[in-house]
């Protein structure tokens, strides 16, 4: 019993840290993007223990949330499929590269020709940096404030397991579900802002691609 307890300890602390470590574990855009691809993989291996894991726990010692639970978790999971939809492929990244090198070039020229102010090709080459850099806004205050409420739950949480304290349990499920939820939303905007980069950095479609 008590290793069955143990292994549902740690299997919750991985299913729910993995997410939200994915997205605050690096402001490097290189580094944040193999990061999140490597905890998708993870987390979608474990998908249907987490969801028994908490589910389980909410039955017996919160069976009031174990529906919000449920939905908290499946949310968890479509936002990440999301999240893995918006990888932009070796194509896209291509396109987005000779597009970003291309109106860094014709910024340079129109500078060069006097149309454009200094002021006004830093804040265009910004602009441009921005787009490309969609990522870097996985990396936040919020997600590092999550990160640190996310580990002071978990581990009174665990605890409380462990001792097989039910009050306690009971307490500290509801907390986690709050938490989960938050999470939820902020990795909803996040995604939002990501989608948001790699439309800007791409390359508008040429009037024949239009055409068709």
């Amino acid at each position: 019993m008590k290793l069955w307890k143990q292994g549902l300890i740690a299997l919750g602390i991985s299913a729910l840290a993995l997410p939200v470590a994915a997205f605050a574990a690096d402001s490097n855009p290189p580094a944040a993007s193999i990061n999140a691809n490597k905890a998708i993989r993870e987390s979608a291996g474990i998908g249907v223990h987490k969801e028994m894991y908490y589910t389980l726990l909410s039955e017996k010692y919160s069976p009031a949330d174990t529906e919000q639970w449920k939905a908290a978790l499946a949310e968890r999971d479509r936002l990440l499929e999301e999240l893995k939809a918006l990888k932009p492929t070796l194509e896209q990244k291509a396109a987005i590269k000779e597009n970003r090198s291309g109106e860094l070039g014709r910024l340079l020229q129109e500078r060069k020709a006097g149309t454009l102010d200094k002021e006004a090709l830093q804040a265009k080459i910004q602009e441009l940096k921005d787009g490309w850099q969609g990522l870097k806004a996985l990396k936040t205050e919020e997600w590092d404030s999550a990160l640190t409420a996310r580990k002071e739950l978990q581990k009174s949480f665990t605890e409380a397991v462990e001792s097989g304290d039910a009050a306690a349990i009971g307490a500290a499920l509801p907390k986690l579900l709050a938490q989960t939820q938050q999470e939820n939303a902020a990795l909803a905007e996040l995604t939002a802002k990501l989608q948001a980069g790699l439309q800007k950095a791409a390359p508008a479609p040429s009037p024949s691609a239009a055409q068709q």
